[in-house]
């Protein structure tokens, strides 16, 4: 677990490849999320199972260590929340309570991310669309 979760925070160096524009802001989203995600699904699905069962049991019984998990998910968090930030200051976006975009963006990708898990016939391509069409559900209102 604790290789695990050092590969994950050298991982999580996550910058967006792409120039930031007013017609692409979903697709910028959409690329720092996939890149969380692919992290993850580097995984055979039953290891995932295992870990998010893992991490119940560190919940209760070894709280630094789930503290440790717990800290990247609030990283990815603040990750995305300078990056809706960035298209506010840019103009890009209304006014947008930006951490709660954040989180909803974020617990959107998890809500897909567990359905990959634990579904059979969800396979990556159907998780990364319909986590497109809610990332457009949350952001599109949002955009000048």
């Amino acid at each position: 677990m604790e290789s695990m979760l050092e590969n994950i925070e050298i991982s999580s160096v996550k910058l967006i490849d792409k120039e930031m524009t007013r017609e692409n802001v979903i697709d910028i989203i959409m690329e720092y999320v996939t890149k969380s995600l692919n992290i993850l699904l580097k995984l055979p699905k039953t290891v995932s199972k295992e870990l998010i069962h893992l991490s119940t049991y560190l919940s209760k019984k070894k709280r630094k260590m789930f503290d440790k998990f717990a800290d990247v998910d609030f990283k990815a968090i603040k990750e995305l929340e300078e990056i809706i930030r960035q298209m506010r200051e840019k103009g890009f976006l209304k006014e947008i309570d930006i951490e709660t975009a954040a989180s909803t963006i974020f617990a959107a990708a998890f809500f897909e991310l567990l359905l990959y898990i634990y579904e059979d016939h969800y396979n990556k391509d159907d998780m990364f669309t319909a986590l497109r069409k809610k990332m457009e559900l949350i952001m599109t209102p949002y955009v000048n």
